[in-house]
Formats: C-alpha cells, structure tokens, sequence
C-alpha cells in the first residue's frame, strides 16, 4: 500500500507549494506592530512592565493582579499560564459589574483580570505566529519561494501520513483571533490573520481544493462497532453530530432512528443547520469536536477544556455530550472497552488490513496503561484510514474485508 504513495509523495517533495513572500513580510511588520500594543496594553493594566515569555514573571504579576493562579507545571513546579488554564477564569469575570479596569480605591476589578487574560492569549497568540510559524514559512521558502516539506509515510505510531520541515498538515486557517468577552456574548473585535493566504496556486487559472473520504473515520468506526443505528445513520445520509445534538438537547426521548419522535426534532435541527443557524451549528461544532475526542480516549475535563471552558458548567456539558454519543450509538462504548481488553490479552492492536501494533504493557505505570489503550483505538482507526486513502477500493464500509 505504501509504496506506490511514496513515488507520488517524492514528486510534491521535489515540487514543492509556492509562497507569497510579499504576504510574509507585510504579515511580519503587521505583526511586530500589534505585538507592540498588545504588550504596552498589559504593562498599562499591571501596571508594570515585564518579560511576556517568562512564564515565571508572567504568574508573579497576574497572581498580584488577583488572579488566582494555582495549577503549577510537571518539570519545574511552577505557576501555569497555559491558554486552558486562564481561560478557565474568564466565567468567573465575564459577568463583572464593574465599569472600568479598576475601583476607586486603586485596586483591580474582574473586568481589568479579564481585559489581562484576553490581551495576554492574544499576545501569545501573536508570538508564535510571528516567531514560530511565520519565521519558519520564511527561511524554508528562501531559496526559490517555496516550501519543500518533507512527507513520511511510517513517521507516525497510528499510521497515519506526517510531514516536517514544513508540517504542512498543522497549519491553521486564521491566527491572532481577538476575542472580547462580554455578559452578553463574545465579540470578535479583530479576525487576526489569514494564515493559508500564504500558500498559492502556481497559476491564476490554479486553485486549491480539499479532497478527503467523507466521514472516513466514521465510517471506519461504524465498521469495527457493528454499532447498529450508526450504520443506518451512514447508509441513510443522517448526520450523526445532528443525530447527538438532538439527543443532547432532548435526554427525555428515545434515541432510535426509528422513533417518530426524535427523528421530528433531529430534522429540525438539521433544518436549522442547513439555514446557517449560528447556535446549531456552534453546538455541532463541539459535538464534532466531542465524538473524536472521545473516541481518542479524553475524559469530559480534557474535552470541556479544548472546547473553551473548564469551568464545571463547561465540564458538565462535555460529559453531557458524552452520554449522547454512548447513548445514540452504544456500540461505540462496546467496541472501545472490546478494544481495549484485547489490547490488555494480547499487547497487540491489529487493524483490518493486517497491520499490528505491540504494546508492552507488563511494565507500564497506570498512566502509560490508560496512555497505551487510548492509542490501540486510535491506531485501528487512524491505520485504516490511511489505507482507505492509498486503496480507494475500501472505502465503503460494506466492501471491507470480512475478518477483523
């Protein structure tokens, strides 16, 4: 299977994908420009000037500010500033009633510890697309305006394609979002940047276009579960994220694609989806995000803290979400603990296409076990994935071979 992709992957190698230099430099003077503000918009809310990638002086300030920093790091056991971690606190200070960064006694409101956090993750934000990301575009598109990534076709544990020098497949959208939190919503006060701006066509008449297998890993997944209602959701074009949002939304119905009921509310929904509805299609956002989390073995804290709030209102919404998915598709729940018991007899987790992965599990702490189960489900799943992309006649669950 992998032979025939590596002669493909040799030519994109060789050719390469063109950059707009000019893009970079204007990115890059925009950049320096607003990191500027960003930083001189803390010192004047601290009061203080100080190192903003020095976490250690970075958790004296804000612990000075009110903030109350608690969570400290694995290496060095000092105070975290992580972008989870601040962004727990913004609950707690949305709702202020205060209407300037700072009382008449001089001390600082919730409203100024909110202003700090916001200016702070874009500030971060900022700098690692500025030195990280953006610096690296530019010194590997040097020599002849354009990037020469390096694809790997074993370079990952899960089987899956991986790129370096440029990772081409970690590249957002935008960068440098602004949000502005407020009681009555958030508020996109600057878009940031359009980071894939960056990458164009060799022609005018050129485009970029996404060619992907349509819910390839659930389908994969509807394969290995034998999950009865997902394959019907599948073979009958039913969204499956819709299908978890209703049961979210309303825990009081029965679950079953052949219940009137909850088949009613699972169209509108999907109406509300396909008309651009921005609180359905937010909340299918964090349910799609939930299903592969999931799926990857994160728990309701790790899933409510990607999705923004880790709070325990955030953390109880993911586990909601959680219970929707085992409860829609309870095979799903089954096949993850069939999984992982074959991984715990045997070390070893195979896919259906003949490939393994051993894992030596008599010697693993408690953390590598948990660790080494969420990557055996991981494994069959992503595996054969990838083998449905480099053997196009697999794509269709009922095409599959028989034996898994």
């Amino acid at each position: 299977l992998t032979i025939p992709a590596s002669v493909t992957l040799g030519r994109m190698e060789h050719r390469g994908i063109r950059v707009d230099r000019e893009l970079i430099a204007k990115y890059r003077d925009a950049l320096d420009k607003q990191l500027k503000e960003v930083a001189d918009n803390i010192y004047t809310l601290c009061l203080s000037e100080f190192n903003l990638n020095a976490d250690i002086a970075v958790a004296n300030i804000f612990v000075g500010c009110g903030i109350p920093l608690t969570e400290r790091t694995d290496k060095t056991q000092q105070l975290s500033v992580t972008k989870g971690i601040l962004e727990g606190f913004v609950p707690n200070y949305v709702n202020s009633d205060a209407d300037d960064e700072y009382d008449k006694d001089g001390l600082m409101t919730d409203l100024g510890r909110l202003r700090v956090i916001e200016n702070f993750i874009l500030y971060k934000t900022l700098y690692k697309m500025r030195f990280t990301f953006l610096k690296n575009v530019d010194e590997h598109s040097a020599m002849d305006g354009r990037v020469h990534s390096s694809f790997h076709v074993t370079g990952t544990a899960t089987g899956r394609l991986s790129s370096s020098d440029l990772n081409m497949q970690n590249i957002p959208v935008w960068m440098g979002r602004y949000v502005r939190h407020t009681d009555k919503g958030d508020t996109t006060v600057s878009p940031g940047y359009n980071v894939k701006a960056l990458f164009v066509a060799d022609d005018e008449d050129q485009v970029f276009f996404n060619a992907d297998i349509k819910a390839a890993e659930i389908r994969i997944l509807a394969f290995y579960s034998q999950d009865e209602q997902l394959i019907t959701a599948i073979n009958n074009g039913i969204d499956i994220h819709t299908v978890i949002l209703t049961r979210v939304q309303h825990p009081e119905l029965n679950p079953d694609l052949s219940d009137d009921a909850f088949m009613a509310k699972y169209r509108e929904y999907a109406a509300l989806k396909d008309a651009g509805d921005k609180k359905v299609n937010d909340l299918r956002k964090s349910i799609k995000r939930t299903v592969f989390g999931t799926l990857y073995g994160a728990k309701s804290f790790k899933i409510a803290s990607q999705l923004g709030d880790s709070s325990e209102k955030g953390i109880a919404f993911a586990q909601s979400i959680i219970d929707g998915i085992f409860g829609s598709f309870p095979g799903v729940k089954k096949y993850m603990d069939t999984t992982s018991e074959g991984v715990y007899k045997d070390n070893t987790a195979k896919t259906v296409f003949g490939r393994y992965r051993r894992f030596g599990m008599a010697n693993m702490y408690r953390s590598l076990l948990a660790k080494a189960i969420r990557e055996a489900v991981n494994f069959r799943i992503q595996r054969d994935r990838k083998s449905t992309r480099l053997n196009s006649s697999h794509t269709d669950i009922s095409r599959m071979p028989s034996s898994a």
